[in-house]
């Protein structure tokens, strides 16, 4: 099976492993496709950032993140390696394999090994894309798959 965790349960299937769920043929919910998009301004986070909540809540915006100590941390070493974001890119590519299941258990693998209680990848609908960003420019959804994470 490839990479094993201590219980000797493929690592890629996690505490909750999802692939282990009952399918079914038809979804007991479904989402129709005409669900509209939506601009990140409606984003109630985002709400509180311009203020439309009121005072406290926009005065409080900045330090959400810092409030959690992890998150903290992780912001922090986040913002050690923003100037390099766009630094020059290697010729040399990393071996990928040729599997899609190959690599999709490298990644599920990965974020188990980071703590991560599920994960899960699936294509993303175009309903899930903002309509229009901060500035109120329209947006296009720029990938098509999402890599979802549950942390208890």
């Amino acid at each position: 099976m490839g990479i094993f965790s201590r219980s000797k349960q493929p690592m890629h299937l996690g505490k909750y492993p999802m692939e282990k769920i009952k399918r079914v043929d038809e979804p007991i919910r479904k989402i129709t496709r005409d669900v509209p998009r939506v601009p990140q301004r409606a984003n109630f986070f985002m709400r509180a950032r311009f203020g439309d909540l009121g005072p406290k809540p926009k005065q409080e915006f900045p330090r959400f993140v810092a409030k959690y100590p992890l998150s903290k941390a992780h912001a922090k070493a986040k913002a050690t390696e923003l100037p390099i974001h766009d630094g020059e890119v290697t010729p040399d590519k990393a071996p990928i394999p040729d599997s899609l299941q190959e690599r999709t258990n490298h990644i599920k693998a990965l974020i188990q090994f980071l703590d991560a209680d599920m994960v899960g990848i699936c294509e993303i609908p175009e309903y899930a894309w903002h309509s229009h960003d901060l500035d109120g420019n329209p947006t296009e959804p720029r990938h098509k798959y999402a890599i979802g994470m549950l942390i208890d």
